[in-house]
């Protein structure tokens, strides 16, 4: 299958901790939206087990409770599942519905959430019909979307949707963009996260189209504050050998309606910090995913892993409110 060489060798960041709204303060949930090396499709890939490794430290680091990804496929998640603890993981394959072509899996703690509903759309003509292609896009592209219920606060829903957009086309990525728009649009103002690679500048048309101002409670806007392109602050991570020119930029991006509002609070771009203390959970590694040992019994026994090192540079933090509640970005 063509791959694009516009999408750049490396992890692209966002992460956040979400407050859902209720009387009484539930405990925060983290989300966090990781884009893949544009490595292929198979986990035999050249460099898969290098990265693997490093997204399984990014995940000890940041310990999220929702993780969404994107340019995955299906042989990389199967190979990724038995190493991922507790937690459960919701992907379609855009090329069939099922397990090939490219995945945007979205991935969630079970001691948190009870899923409710999941589905999958295409970024085409016809959304409804697995394995289209559309408008200008090199490849099928699907947005996977899930239905979450807090354990601790069972009134009160989330959605999340996480996309990839094409980056070889450029009506695609608008129209897909819309597509996102009217998702949006019908939930009203029902929480809603949208992750995702949208494959243009932060200002680009697509992410527009999804910000564009209505006046309703279907408003997207962003939970990060992205820093925009400049020689000092980058707005992609390059994984690759020093000195190497970068293939490709995608912002890092996390967009929310209006069921989560921004505090008035400063932004951060310091990803110097240590991880959060709040406990870990668990995830395997890869000697314990071969281990016949590894079990539920044998894993609480074990003394807790020390803390992994801080996330890549160029992570913006940024602090939010829902309703009475907060929504707080990563330390």
């Amino acid at each position: 299958m063509h791959r694009s060489n516009v999408v750049v060798a490396g992890l692209f960041l966002a992460c956040g901790v979400v407050l859902l709204q209720l009387g009484c303060a539930p405990a925060p949930v983290r989300v966090v939206s990781v884009n893949l090396a544009d490595m292929g499709l198979t986990s035999a890939a050249p460099d898969w087990e290098a990265q693997r490794t490093l997204l399984l430290d990014l995940i000890r680091s940041e310990r999220p409770d929702i993780l969404a990804l994107q340019n995955v496929g299906g042989a990389q998640l199967t190979d990724l599942q038995p190493r991922m603890g507790e937690y459960a993981a919701v992907a379609v394959g855009a090329d069939d519905g099922s397990s090939a072509g490219d995945m945007t899996p979205i991935l969630y703690r079970r001691s948190r959430f009870t899923r409710v509903d999941e589905g999958a759309f295409w970024l085409s003509e016809q959304p409804r019909r697995p394995g289209t292609i559309g408008w200008d896009a090199a490849e099928a592209r699907v947005a996977t979307w899930i239905q979450l219920r807090p354990l601790d606060a069972p009134q009160t829903d989330l959605r999340v949707v996480n996309v990839r957009f094409d980056p070889q086309g450029e009506v695609a990525r608008r129209e897909s963009a819309r597509l996102v728009r009217r998702f949006a649009d019908a939930l009203g103002g029902q929480a809603l996260l949208v992750t995702g690679a949208f494959s243009c500048p932060p200002a680009g048309e697509p992410l527009r189209i999804l910000r564009e101002d209505r006046g309703d409670s279907s408003e997207l806007r962003d939970a990060l504050d992205t820093p925009r392109p400049s020689r000092a602050q980058p707005w992609y991570v390059q994984a690759a050998d020093a000195g190497a020119e970068p293939r490709g930029r995608t912002p890092v991006a996390i967009l929310i309606n209006r069921g989560l509002r921004r505090a008035p609070a400063a932004a951060s771009t310091d990803t110097t910090a240590g991880p959060s203390s709040s406990a870990a959970p668990p995830l395997s590694s890869d000697a314990d995913a071969r281990s016949p040992s590894n079990t539920a019994a044998a894993r609480s026994r074990r003394a807790p892993e020390p803390p992994m090192p801080t996330t890549p540079p160029g992570v913006t933090r940024v602090d939010l409110l829902l309703k009475p509640s907060t929504f707080v970005l990563a330390p």
